[in-house]
């Protein structure tokens, strides 16, 4: 399948212009912006730092930049295209479930996330995702193994699939009854749970973290089973009344739940084939294999 050249044409003059940032052009023609870091900057300003009387120019940095990753920044670009257009060639959609998983496993992998954040991450996390899944799909297409052999494989590492139920949680804890009842009532006034728990608890691994504690399944050994139990009455983002424990007292704010999703053997199918023809793949996983089914025209010199 051919990448039209006015493609490919069209993404080397970006990468030229300015590489990974977004360039914003008044309509007038009349005012030049970039934005860096969701910063809109004058580009009319010609330098970009200033070290006492010496400037770092605008086009010494863009040069620089191009020098040192222009090359992997369009090759990248490149191949994310490939594998997209191959992909929709042949059909491929991630199965939902899978997706699912896969973005669950990306929450934990972060603490709380404001709506807007989240977001912008998701929409990334999903691309990541579904790059990956074509790109493995895509690698793998001709290889023959015997169902069997998937079976057996799904069998053994049947748990690598499946995600159990994961809450994310933060504490206040206090020692005495009359504290935790002044850090409910500032709750409830509409102080922020992170903000007290930095002034008010007394748990010393979190309460420079905003009491942040984490995700957690109920069979961990790291939380207490109260916890759990407490977030049985509480809806995502809601805060708990004051439990005794442990000779104090515990606020619990639970943030969010992760619901269990598991895989039969029919359900996890591509993904097992994928991991065992992979486990045996003769190098690294690389976009660039698949260029040979398009025709893939750049600037730099094909490796």
């Amino acid at each position: 399948m051919r990448i039209p050249r006015v493609v490919l044409w069209i993404i080397i003059l970006i990468l030229l212009i300015l590489l990974i940032f977004q360039i914003a052009t008044n309509r007038e023609g009349t005012e030049h912006q970039i934005i860096i870091e969701d910063k809109e900057i004058d580009q009319s300003v010609k330098h970009v730092a200033k070290i006492g009387n010496h400037d770092i120019h605008y086009d010494d940095w863009q040069q620089q930049l191009f020098d040192e990753y222009g090359k992997k920044v369009l090759t990248d670009m490149v191949n994310k295209e490939v594998v997209l257009q191959l992909a929709e060639e042949k059909n491929l959609e991630v199965p939902e479930k899978f997706m699912e998983r896969e973005l669950a496993r990306m929450y934990m992998m972060h603490g709380v996330l404001s709506k807007e954040k989240e977001e912008q991450l998701r929409e990334k996390w999903q691309e990541q995702i579904e790059y990956r899944f074509f790109l493995q799909e895509l690698l793998i297409e001709d290889s023959a193994v015997e169902d069997s052999k998937l079976e057996e494989y799904f069998d053994t590492y049947k748990n690598q699939y499946q995600f159990s139920e994961m809450l994310q949680f933060s504490h206040i804890t206090v020692a005495t009854q009359e504290e935790a009842n002044r850090v409910k009532e500032l709750l409830d006034d509409g102080e922020k749970f992170g903000s007290l728990a930095n002034q008010y608890s007394i748990d010393e691994d979190t309460n420079e973290n905003d009491g942040y504690l984490g995700y957690y399944s109920d069979t961990t050994n790291f939380l207490p089973a109260i916890y759990f139990d407490i977030a049985e009455e509480l809806d995502e983002g809601e805060y708990s009344d004051p439990y005794l424990l442990n000779g104090g007292y515990v606020i619990v704010k639970l943030h969010r739940i992760l619901p269990a999703i598991e895989f039969t053997y029919e359900e996890a199918y591509r993904e097992v084939r994928q991991d065992v023809i992979l486990d045996e793949y003769p190098s690294d996983l690389n976009a660039k294999d698949l260029w040979n089914e398009s025709d893939v025209e750049m600037i730099y010199e094909k490796e």
